[in-house]
Order: structure tokens, then sequence, then C-alpha cells
């Protein structure tokens, strides 16, 4: 069949180049303006076009979402952990293809998805392994992303690797990827029974957040300003409490 194989190519092709990650791990900036716009053009997001395109064709939904499973697990089946030096790039990109689709059609696939196992098999481990600002970061939003999928507990560790994420000494790049995983926690939790988990972890978001706000410019300054619209939403009781 030559879906299967096209959605394994496509995601071959979003990996990181080593052009990209010189030019977006010294610049935060450039890092959203070229890997998170509409407006950008890179081989990396017409690849990942093409396959967010495949999967909105309803006669091609569940073939396709059943070949993005199966690819990411062939992918990091081949190349686990610290097997070479650049495994985290296929890594991340399988991050990027979980979060982007996976997740998004997972409520409605009758194909499912293991989440849990998936965060704590693979995700966690990626996280703590340090190898890189842009997989890190990509780890931390995939997390936040996840969220409403897995267990209060991992829950927990995800909201932790977050804040740690927003701290002033972290690259910015893992900082504003924390950033937006903060306004998914809020987006995924906020309706669900975990609300109570993510309402301790709130004045700690507002506090690094506004901490960034002040030193950020252009896009990232747009994308944290977003965050904390969404933040002050969840718990206006303690939104106004920290006004004070």
């Amino acid at each position: 069949p030559i879906l299967p194989d096209l959605v394994h190519h496509l995601i071959t092709l979003m990996q990181i180049t080593a052009e990209q990650v010189s030019r977006w791990e010294p610049d935060p900036n450039m890092y959203l303006d070229e890997d998170d716009s509409e407006y950008s053009f890179s081989v990396r997001l017409l690849a990942y076009d093409l396959l967010t395109q495949l999967l909105e064709d309803r006669t091609l939904n569940i073939i396709v979402y059943q070949a993005i499973c199966s690819a990411i697990d062939k992918h990091l089946t081949r190349n686990p952990r610290d097997v070479h030096t650049q495994w985290w790039k296929i890594h991340e990109a399988c991050f990027l293809v979980v979060g982007g689709t996976i997740i998004d059609n997972n409520k409605t696939n009758p194909v499912s998805f293991g989440s849990q196992v998936f965060v704590e098999n693979v995700l966690l481990p990626d996280l703590s392994a340090s190898v890189s600002p842009i997989l890190t970061g990509r780890c931390i939003w995939l997390a936040g992303k996840i969220s409403s999928h897995i267990g209060p507990q991992t829950i927990q560790s995800c909201l932790e690797s977050t804040l740690s994420g927003l701290q002033i000494t972290q690259h910015m790049i893992i900082r504003i990827m924390s950033a937006k995983a903060v306004y998914y926690f809020c987006t995924q939790l906020k309706e669900e029974n975990h609300r109570s988990v993510l309402s301790h972890f709130l004045p700690y978001f507002i506090s690094h957040l506004c901490d960034m706000a002040s030193d950020s410019h252009d896009v990232m300054l747009f994308t944290v300003l977003d965050c904390l619209q969404q933040l002050f939403q969840v718990d206006y009781s303690i939104t106004a409490s920290h006004s004070e």
C-alpha cells in the first residue's frame, strides 16, 4: 500500500536540518517565525501540511491515522534514544506529528493511541535527555497537548516539567514552548476533573509568564500574551488574588 510508505517518508522529511538548528537555537524568534507560521516555507512544513491534508480527507482518515501510528512506532523503534547523536531529530518530528494530528483526532477515531504508555515510555524519558533545547521544548509542548488523555500522576509530572521549563535559567526555546504548553494545559484541563491539579500551578505560571512578557518582543510577546489570556480564564479567584 502506498499510504503507509508515504506517511513514513513524510515524517522522515519533517526532521529538523543542521542548518535550521544553527539558525533557531541562537534566535527563538526565528524559530517561531520559521517553524510555527502559516507564512513560512520549508520541506518540513510542506511534509506536515500534506500529512494533515491527507488526514482531513474523510475517505482516507482512518487509513491515514493508522499509517501515522504505525510510522511513529517504526521510527521510534528503529531510532532508540542515544543510538546515534542525531536520534533526537526523528523523535522531535514524531512528537510534532503526535501533537498536531493524532491527539486532535484521538477522540473521534476508532483506532486507539496509547497516550499514557507513550508519555511514560517515550515522552518523559526524552524530556530528561537534555540533548537539545528544541527536543526538550517539543516534549513539553506535547505534554500540554496530550494532557487530557493521561492520568493524574502523569499530568502532575508534566506540569512540574513545564514549570521547570519556564525558569529564567532555561534556554529561551524551552521557555517559549513551555508557555505554549501552559496554553494547552489550560484549554485541555479546565473543563476536566484535573482542574484542581492545574490550579495549584497557576500562581507560578502567571508569575513566570509575566516575567517573560516583560522581556519579550515580536512573535514571542504575542505568544506569551496569548498564553496569559488563556491562563487567566482558568480560575478567576487565583487570578484576582495574584493581581493584588
